[in-house]
């Protein structure tokens, strides 16, 4: 059984994140795009954020190469429920 990998631990393959953000409504998700950028072994392939101005300016920080206004447009994201927009 292996354990998850640690920040700063060697990890042998790259991890592809997608990011959901919400500007301008308690702007959920912001930071991460700076966070995971800042990873060697993550990959930014995706932002969602309906918001166009903040999506734009997410995907320029983080370098996806992707950009949706409703996470929802994207099947593969995988969506990490909060308080505030958890529907259940």
């Amino acid at each position: 059984m292996s354990s998850a990998p640690f920040l700063g631990a060697a990890v042998s393959a790259t991890l592809r994140a997608a990011i959901i953000g919400q500007t301008g409504d308690g702007d959920y998700g912001h930071g991460y795009d700076r966070i995971l950028s800042e990873i060697e072994s993550v990959e930014v392939v995706a932002v969602a954020d309906p918001d166009s101005v903040g999506r734009e300016q997410a995907i320029a920080r983080s370098g996806a190469r992707r950009g949706y206004g409703d996470a929802r447009d994207e099947r593969s994201l995988v969506y990490l429920p909060t308080t505030k927009n958890d529907p259940t």
